[in-house]
C-alpha cells in the first residue's frame, strides 16, 4: 500500500529560516491597506458570569441552534454552562459540582453536538469523560490517571472506527498517548516516550485519510512529523527546526484548498505552513504582531470567503485581528479588545452568527459578532478603547459615518457605513499622541481631514483621508501656546480648511489662524487679545468673535470680542460678572448657533455648593437664570457633555446636555424673550466619556456615546 502520493518522505532535519528572518518586520506581510474591510463584523456584547474562571469551551448541550457554554478552570472543582439564545445572547447559568478540576475540555464525536466532552485535569495526572444533560448538568463518566502531568490534547478518529480519540501531551508529560475508548471505558496507548512535546496536533498530513500527528520537542524546540501507518502505528518521518520557543500549535485548512496546513506561534508572530499533497509545507506566510500571540483562533470573520486569523496576548491583555485579503496578504492588525485579565478566546458559532468570544477572569464574557441592523441599544466596536466620538459624511450621501480616538494605540479610529447603514470599512490611522478633540473639514465630498488636538496642549495632528483612493496622508504641526479651542473653517480658495485657534499661554489669550499653503499648515497671522484669561471659545460665525473668561482682582468676567480680518478688536462686550466668592465654582459652556439664527451665543452653567446658575449670551442680550427645581439636579461633568444640534428630521439645533445625576440625554429649551429655560428627557445612558447627536438611519435620531466602562459605542434612539 503506497502511503503518500508522491513516494516515501525520507527523515531528515530542514531548519525553517522564515520563522526568524520574517519577525524583523513588525507589519503584516503583503500590502498595507488603508482601508479595512471588517463588513459589520462590529457587534459588542458583555455578559456578567462569576469570578476566577480562566477557561471556557463554546458546546450544545440542549441541541437547539443556539450556541451555549461551559466555564471550568484548573483550581476549581466547579463548572458552570450558560445556554444559548437568539443574537448571541446567553441566559440561564447554571453552577455544578465536579469531583476534578479541570484543566482542558474539548466536544468528542461532534455528531453528538457537544453533549459528550473529553477532559483533562492537570493536577489529578487525569484524563477522562464527561457528558452534559440537556439542562447543562455535567456528569463524569470515565477517567484515566497517568504517571506523569498532561498539558494538552487534540482529538481526532485515528482508528476510523466512528469515534475521536484523544492525543495527550504537555511539558510535564511523559511523551504522547494515545487514549481510545469501548463502551466509556478508556485505554491509554503509548505512541513515544521519555521525550518531552510542548504541543502536538493531529492532522492528515498527507491527504490519505489516515490522521497524522505534528508535535513541538521542548528540548529541540522543532516540529516533529509523525505519520500513522494506517494500522494504528506512527513513526518520525520529518523535522523542521525553528530558532525561537513555539508558543501553540493548531492545523487548520486556512487557504480552503482541501489540505490541511500547519498554524504555529512564536515571538511576535504567527506562521502558516501551507500543507500539500506531498506534506512539503515550501509555502509559508509570516504574520508579525504587535503583541505574542498566548491563543489563536481561525476564522471568516467578515464573511468574504477569507479565512482570517484572531489572538489573544494575556500579558496586555488584548484580542486583535488580522483581515486576509487573499493570496496570503493581510490588511494591518485591528485591536478589537482591551480588557483588564483577559484570559481565553475561542471562535463563536450560532444561529445566524459568527463571531469571536473573550473570557476575563473577573467575571465578564465579550462577544464580537456580525452587526446586521442598528437599532436602539446597539452596541458596536470601534477600537480597543473609543474615546472623543464625532461624526462626518463620507461621500456626501446623507449616511452618517463615525471616528473616535482610541486611548489605547494611540490611534484615529475611521469607520464607514454602507447604504444600509452597517460599518464596512474600517481606517485605523496612527497618531503621535493621544487627542481629547477632534474637528473635521468636511467641504470636500471624498476627502475629510480630521484635526485632532489637547486642549492645554500645542500639538495639532491633522489626518487627511481620501476615501475614494483609500489614501491617508498626515501632517503635525504645533500652534504658538497652548490651546483651548479649534475652528475649522473654508479657506479663500475652498480647496482646504482655514483654521482659528484660542490660545491661552501665562493666562495671555491669542488667536492664531493657520491655512494649507506648500503642502503644510502654516501659521498666518497671531495676535495677543487680552490678559489674566482662564478659558475661551472661538465664535466662527460672522462676525468673527471669540468668547473668553478672565480672572479680575474681585471676580471673573466673562466677555466677548468682536474681531476684525486682521484680528483687530472691532468690537467689546461684558457679558457677565461672578463675584471672587465663587472662585471655587465649577463652569461648564458650550457656543453656538443655540437660537438658530446664524449667529454665535454662548451658555454658561455656573455650579457650587450654594448657586447654579445658566448664563446665556446672544448678540441682543443676554440672560441670567438661577436654576430651581428639577434644574438643581442638574449635574454637568465638563463642556464635553454639553452639545447643540439637531434631534430631529428638518428641525431647528438645540442645546443638549448630558446630566451626570439621572443619568440621561436631555433637550434644553431656551425661550428667548422669556429667558425661561425647559428640559425634556430625550435617551439614558451610562457611563458616557463622549457623544453626538445625529440619525443613524432614515428613521430616528440617535444618540450615539462612547461608554468609558464597556470600552464600546453604544447607540440609543431618541424618545
Amino acid at each position: 500500500m503506497k502511503l503518500y502520493r508522491e513516494g516515501n518522505i525520507d527523515l531528515r532535519r530542514v531548519t525553517l529560516t522564515v520563522f526568524s528572518i520574517l519577525l524583523i518586520s513588525r507589519c503584516f506581510s503583503g500590502q498595507l491597506k488603508a482601508q479595512i474591510p471588517i463588513k459589520g463584523f462590529c457587534r459588542y456584547q458583555s455578559f456578567p458570569v462569576r469570578q476566577g474562571f480562566h477557561s471556557f469551551m463554546p458546546l450544545s448541550f440542549n441541541g437547539d441552534p443556539y450556541t451555549d457554554l461551559a466555564l471550568f478552570d484548573s483550581q476549581k472543582k466547579e463548572l458552570i454552562t450558560l445556554t444559548g439564545q437568539a443574537e448571541g445572547a446567553f441566559g440561564r447559568q447554571k453552577v455544578s459540582s465536579l469531583k476534578e478540576e479541570i484543566s482542558f475540555m474539548e466536544p468528542i464525536d461532534n455528531n453528538l453536538p457537544g453533549s459528550l466532552c473529553a477532559f483533562i485535569s492537570r493536577k489529578n495526572r487525569k484524563a477522562g469523560l464527561i457528558s452534559f444533560t440537556s439542562s447543562g448538568s455535567p456528569e463524569i463518566l470515565s477517567q484515566l490517571k497517568f504517571d506523569s502531568y498532561p498539558g494538552g490534547m487534540s482529538l481526532a478518529d485515528i482508528n476510523s472506527d466512528g469515534h475521536e480519540e484523544i492525543l495527550v501531551y504537555g511539558e510535564a508529560f511523559n511523551g504522547l498517548s494515545i487514549i481510545s475508548r469501548k463502551k466509556n471505558r478508556l485505554y491509554e496507548k503509548k505512541v513515544i516516550s521519555k521525550k518531552i512535546f510542548s504541543h502536538a496536533v493531529i492532522t492528515d498530513l498527507n491527504h490519505d485519510s489516515y490522521p497524522d500527528i505534528v508535535a513541538v520537542d521542548l528540548f529541540s524546540n522543532s516540529l516533529k512529523f509523525l505519520y500513522n501507518n494506517s494500522m494504528g502505528g506512527f513513526y518520525e518521518a520529518r523535522e523542521i527546526k525553528a530558532r525561537q520557543k513555539i508558543t501553540s500549535l493548531m492545523s487548520y485548512d486556512f487557504d480552503l484548498d482541501g489540505t490541511k496546513d500547519i498554524i504555529v506561534t512564536q515571538g511576535n508572530g504567527i506562521f502558516v505552513l501551507f500543507g500539500d499533497y506531498v506534506s512539503s509545507f515550501s509555502r509559508t506566510r509570516t504574520i508579525s504582531t504587535e503583541f505574542q500571540p498566548d491563543e489563536v483562533v481561525v476564522s471568516d470573520f467578515n464573511r468574504d470567503g477569507l479565512n482570517d486569523i484572531a489572538y489573544l496576548n494575556r500579558q496586555h491583555s488584548v484580542m486583535s485581528v488580522a483581515y486576509s485579503t487573499g493570496g496570503g496578504s493581510f490588511c494591518r492588525e485591528v485591536n478589537y479588545l482591551n480588557k483588564d485579565h483577559l484570559c481565553s478566546i475561542a471562535p463563536f458559532y450560532s444561529k445566524f452568527l459568527t463571531g469571536i468570544l473573550s473570557l476575563d477572569s473577573k467575571g465578564e464574557i465579550y462577544l464580537i459578532s456580525n452587526l446586521s441592523v442598528i437599532k436602539s441599544g446597539t452596541s458596536m466596536w470601534l477600537g480597543a478603547y473609543p474615546s472623543a466620538i464625532s461624526y462626518f459624511d463620507a461621500g456626501n450621501d446623507d449616511i452618517t459615518d463615525i471616528c473616535s480616538v482610541d486611548k489605547f494605540r494611540p490611534a484615529l479610529d475611521i469607520m464607514i457605513r454602507d447604504n444600509a447603514g452597517i460599518p464596512s470599512y474600517f481606517y485605523p490611522v496612527d497618531l503621535v499622541d493621544s487627542c481629547t478633540n477632534v474637528e473635521i473639514y468636511d467641504q470636500k465630498a471624498d476627502e475629510k481631514t480630521f484635526f485632532c488636538y489637547t486642549k492645554g496642549k500645542r500639538l495639532i495632528q491633522a489626518v487627511t483621508v481620501n476615501f475614494k483612493n483609500n489614501r491617508v496622508s498626515k501632517n503635525n504641526f504645533y500652534a504658538a501656546g497652548p490651546l483651548y479651542d479649534l475652528k475649522v473653517m473654508n479657506s479663500s480658495g475652498g480647496s482646504r480648511a482655514k483654521l482659528y485657534a484660542a490660545l491661552i499661554s501665562s493666562g495671555n489669550l491669542r488667536l492664531e489662524v493657520f491655512e494649507y499653503v506648500n503642502y503644510k499648515y502654516t501659521s498666518l497671522l497671531s495676535r495677543n487679545l487680552e490678559t489674566n484669561t482662564i478659558d475661551a471659545r472661538v465664535d466662527q460665525y460672522s462676525p468673527l468673535s471669540i468668547f473668553y473668561w478672565k480672572k479680575g482682582s474681585n471676580c471673573f468676567y466673562f466677555k466677548k470680542l468682536v474681531l476684525d480680518g486682521e484680528l483687530k478688536q472691532q468690537n467689546y462686550l461684558n457679558e457677565f460678572t461672578l463675584p471672587a466668592s465663587r472662585a471655587n465654582a465649577y463652569w461648564s459652556w458650550v457656543t453656538g448657533d443655540i437660537f438658530n439664527q446664524d449667529r454665535g451665543c454662548a451658555v454658561n452653567f455656573i455650579f457650587d455648593t450654594d448657586y447654579y446658575y445658566a448664563f446665556i449670551s446672544s448678540m441682543e442680550k443676554s440672560t441670567k437664570l438661577k436654576l430651581k427645581g428639577k434644574f438643581s439636579n442638574l449635574k454637568i461633568r465638563n463642556s464635553s457633555m454639553l452639545f447643540i444640534g439637531e434631534v430631529k428630521f428638518n428641525g431647528l439645533k438645540k442645546l443638549l446636555v448630558y446630566n451626570d445625576a439621572d443619568r440621561a440625554l436631555e433637550k434644553l429649551d431656551v425661550i428667548n424673550k422669556s429667558g425661561i429655560l425647559l428640559s425634556s428627557r430625550l435617551a439614558e445612558g451610562s457611563d458616557v466619556e463622549s457623544y453626538f447627536v445625529k440619525n443613524m438611519n432614515f428613521k430616528k435620531y440617535h444618540f450615539v456615546y462612547t461608554d468609558k466602562s464597556e470600552k464600546c459605542v453604544t447607540i440609543k434612539e431618541l424618545h
